[in-house]
């Protein structure tokens, strides 16, 4: 007679849930994060586009008002400096695609939040079928991730999207440590590959 092994017990799914609202919200914070510094140098590289017709306005108006005459030198310096840099700038942001990579990370960061809250409801058992809802969910994060993935996330931002996600549902690594800061420190006492440590 053969001994009858008891079936695997199912994952709890609300659990698994939870596991994907810290994911999520991880996503969220690496987006937020690219999208924050995107903006900056859109920002720079808008500035500099009006900097330089107000310097050319100024330049024109040194050979009418005598008082600003003194300043033609300093003003064609700031024109030099800001026509490189304006140029620079605008070269990168077409190779690297700041506007595509802008709109993406602005979805990418209402997406993730959506499905975070979906995450929520489930682990918070909200909803009226838990393993149907976990399905759905779990195909709608599926698809977002096959976006993400496409988008080069490294593994430094792994990091921070984890640390964001721990210590914005209070849950500690699998190191055993909640993170104390949103990035990680240079040097940790205790390091950890997943979180990076403390």
């Amino acid at each position: 007679m053969t001994d009858v092994q008891p079936p695997a017990p199912a994952p709890d799914l609300r659990q698994l849930a939870w596991n994907n609202v810290i994911h999520a919200e991880g996503t969220r914070a690496v987006f937020a994060r690219r999208y924050a510094a995107l903006r900056r140098w859109t920002r720079v590289r808008d500035v500099l586009g009006l900097v330089i017709p107000i310097i050319v306005a100024f330049l024109f108006t040194t050979d009418w008002v005598q008082k600003f005459a003194a300043y033609k030198t300093l003003a064609l310096a700031f024109l030099s400096f800001a026509a490189l840099a304006q140029g620079l700038i605008v070269v990168w942001s077409i190779l690297s695609k700041w506007d595509e990579e802008l709109a993406y990370s602005t979805r990418a960061m209402r997406d993730s939040a959506d499905i975070r809250e979906s995450w929520r409801d489930v682990g918070q058992g909200l909803v009226a079928d838990i393993p149907q809802s976990f399905a759905i969910c779990q195909t709608r994060q599926r698809l977002l991730d096959s976006h993400d993935d496409e988008k080069g996330i490294t593994a430094w931002e792994m990091q921070l999207g984890m640390r964001a996600g721990l210590i914005a549902c209070q849950r500690n690594c699998r190191c055993g440590e909640l993170p104390h800061s949103r990035k990680p420190p240079r040097t940790p006492a205790k390091a950890c590959i997943i979180c990076g440590g403390n």
